[in-house]
């Protein structure tokens, strides 16, 4: 059904663009056991961050609560147990699903949505469109827009709105 997002799909899109589904996969040169501390490392199948898995925001559930979920018995609420629960495939992807949802709903479509996740949901460019996007950004929507279109059999093409041209002071004004 083209114009009905496959949320399955977007999610699977997601995680190839991110890890390529590698589910011990990091950003930091260290290993996970290594890492201590507030480090920026993203981890795991949907490389998520320490801090933002233990304080999304955006009315997503915590990392901590989504480990209860699973059975784990979560003693500390603090960026190490975080960083310790993300290594955890099945963690780690419940938790980007939830925290991907909370962009959608947000953003109110998949490559808005992708654009935060990628970016950030907070950055002064979001909801500036594509021109307020580091190219980085921009690519890796593009990326993510190609790996859902090739499981949906799509053919969409990206989906974020350009920023409005500021029209000259006066031109209109006299």
């Amino acid at each position: 059904m083209a114009g009905i997002l496959d949320k399955m799909a977007f999610f699977d899109a997601i995680q190839r663009a991110e890890s390529s589904v590698d589910p011990y996969t990091t950003s930091e040169t260290k290993p996970l056991s290594q890492l201590r501390g507030n480090k920026k490392g993203a981890i795991g199948p949907m490389q998520v961050k320490a801090p933002t898995a233990a304080d999304p925001g955006y009315g997503v559930p915590n990392i901590f609560e989504i480990a209860r979920g699973f059975g784990f018995d979560v003693a500390n609420e603090d960026i190490d147990t975080a960083r310790m629960l993300l290594q955890d495939p099945e963690v780690n992807r419940a938790f980007g699903e939830a925290y991907l949802e909370g962009m959608l709903n947000k953003f109110g479509n998949m490559d808005e949505a992708a654009a935060a996740y990628n970016w950030g949901p907070g950055e002064k460019g979001m909801g500036g469109g594509a021109a307020g996007m580091p190219q980085e950004t921009r690519e890796y929507v593009s990326k993510v827009r190609q790996f859902y279109n090739q499981a949906t059999g799509q053919t969409m093409p990206v989906n974020i709105s350009p920023r409005p041209k500021m029209r000259p002071k006066g031109l209109l004004d006299q």
